[in-house]
């Protein structure tokens, strides 16, 4: 008998901890993952010879103030969504418009990053590319 109670604590205690670690991982990884993959892209196109720099440079700053947009009203609509599910106005339908729509511009988002990154790989060497595009190595 004592044996399964203390089994069952032990348990207990595990299960409590892996939930409280996950909330924490989840928490604190979801606020900075942007920024950190800029920071990584950035460190990438540093890393590059020049005159590639200077064209990679010309890619992004291209892109990235309508990309920039995007994210901001992504969360912005994020935050918009929780506040309608988690509110006592909520209502199915505007939530799934609103859902519809956060999609749209994600996609949207997305879609803006896959043609910035193209024309990046134009610009590239092959063995440049793999670096490039790979996310755990450096250049």
């Amino acid at each position: 008998m004592r044996k399964n109670w203390v089994l069952g604590a032990i348990l207990f205690i595990s299960l409590a901890l892996n939930f409280v670690l996950a909330g924490w991982v989840i928490g604190s990884n979801s606020e900075q993952m942007p920024e950190r993959r800029f920071k990584q892209f950035a460190h990438k196109i540093q890393q590059l010879p020049e005159p590639t720099r200077s064209e990679v440079r010309d890619i992004v700053q291209q892109y990235r103030p309508q990309i920039r947009d995007n994210m901001n009203e992504v969360k912005d609509r994020r935050e918009e969504i929780a506040k309608l599910v988690s509110g006592a106005e909520y209502s199915r339908e505007i939530a799934e418009k609103q859902f519809e729509d956060l999609r749209k511009k994600t996609n949207e988002t997305q879609t803006l990053a896959h043609k910035m990154i193209l024309e990046i790989a134009e610009k590239l060497t092959p063995e440049q590319r793999k670096k490039f595009l790979n996310r755990n190595k450096k250049l």
